[in-house]
């Protein structure tokens, strides 16, 4: 109940505790209702008819010669390569999945961050996620709404895996962990996590949104020829951060705000 305690305690009463989330919906009317509509796919399904289909070319618009569509097909049916996309550049690698393997399990071996469980845990995990939106929802701060975006029962377990650093080394590069998290148990969670936060983070003093704006910033910064310049770079940064601080740093400038 944590972050639900923090975000009560932060409220105030001139601000809408409320966001705009909810499940998309599923509703499907019946044609048969509108008669436009009933008549423009009418004239649509005739006017198909009458196409002459003999005379479209329906590979002019194929940018790859057969050859090349042959050596995609081989690769993707080659089960001893795996093809990813680096970490930085947008550029394409092909690994021996031996390879690779050793790289996703290096990652792994941080017993800091990673465990192996001995079971699937998303029953208990989806037993103590609806018993905090329940307590969410029955104190007002969650909408029914908000309540049934962030409700997954269903839920599918996390993909994890990892993009080569080819930067860092050409020949065993180490791994970028991602996880993706599509339809899993606290996806919408986040999104509803990160649509209150963002307000907030946006105005601290150190908050920066891109390069672009970074750029900005330096555009106008005199550098004495003394200066050295440098760069920092965090190890692991996600992964390294504790809960607790985290969590600590939110309720400090949430309550500065």
């Amino acid at each position: 109940m944590t972050l639900m305690n923090l975000w009560e305690e932060s409220n105030e009463t001139n601000y809408s505790k409320h966001t705009d989330l909810k499940l998309k919906s599923k509703f499907t009317t019946y044609l048969g209702n509108y008669r436009n509509i009933d008549l423009f796919l009418e004239t649509m399904k005739n006017e198909i008819d009458k196409l002459d289909t003999r005379s479209l070319d329906f590979h002019s618009n194929m940018n790859l010669s057969s050859r090349e569509q042959m050596a995609l097909k081989s690769l993707r049916k080659n089960t001893e390569i795996i093809i990813k996309p680096v970490d930085k550049g947008g550029n394409i690698v092909m690994m021996d999945v031996s390879d690779y393997v050793s790289m996703v399990l290096k990652v792994l071996e941080d017993e800091n961050t990673y465990r192996i469980l001995k079971s699937d845990p998303t029953n208990d995990f989806l037993k103590k996620y609806r018993e905090i939106l329940d307590g969410g929802r029955s104190r007002g701060l969650l909408s029914g709404d908000e309540y049934a975006f962030i409700l997954n029962c269903h839920p599918r377990i996390a993909t994890f895996y990892c993009l080569p650093k080819v930067h860092k080394s050409m020949t065993l590069p180490p791994g970028r962990p991602i996880v993706s998290g599509i339809e899993n148990l606290t996806q919408n969670g986040s999104i509803y996590i990160d649509k209150i936060l963002r307000p907030f983070v946006e105005k601290l003093p150190t908050f920066l949104q891109d390069t672009k704006q970074t750029l900005a910033l330096l555009a106008n910064l005199e550098v004495p020829p003394s200066a050295k310049l440098c760069s920092l770079d965090i190890e692991a940064l996600y992964s390294s951060i504790p809960h607790s601080n985290g969590i600590r740093h939110t309720r400090h400038f949430l309550e500065q705000r």
